[in-house]
């Protein structure tokens, strides 16, 4: 999963150099926000807890509004497709886990009674 957010991450920074219709302050506001994406995997990787859901909502809604800002949308459609799928993966990753963990607590739970 790190390797596509990463790859989308490239995408996204890729557009944002090719798109001078962008606002200049959304286009600022993007970069810090891939930036801190990435910032927070790292930090994931090194073992501090980090909400992948949350950084993901918050990038999806940047790229959101530069489709609807620029004058040339088509990248930023892909890219909000890839970063769909990256996201409802993440969550069925993070859902997966959840039950795994609700069934052993509740496997534990029958054990010991």
């Amino acid at each position: 999963a790190k390797e596509s957010i990463s790859e989308l991450l490239d995408e996204v920074m890729k557009a944002l150099r090719e798109d001078d219709t962008l606002p200049v302050d959304l286009r600022v506001y993007a970069v810090r926000m891939v930036n801190e994406v990435r910032r927070n995997i790292d930090e994931y990787s090194a073992g501090n807890d980090f909400d992948l859901r949350t950084a993901l909502m918050q990038l999806f809604g940047v790229m959101y509004a530069a489709e609807s800002q620029t004058n040339k949308p088509e990248p930023w459609r892909r890219i909000l497709t890839g970063l769909a799928k990256t996201f409802i993966s993440a969550l069925l990753t993070e859902g997966t886990k959840q039950i795994a963990s609700g069934t052993a607590a509740a496997l534990y739970q029958i054990a010991t009674s």
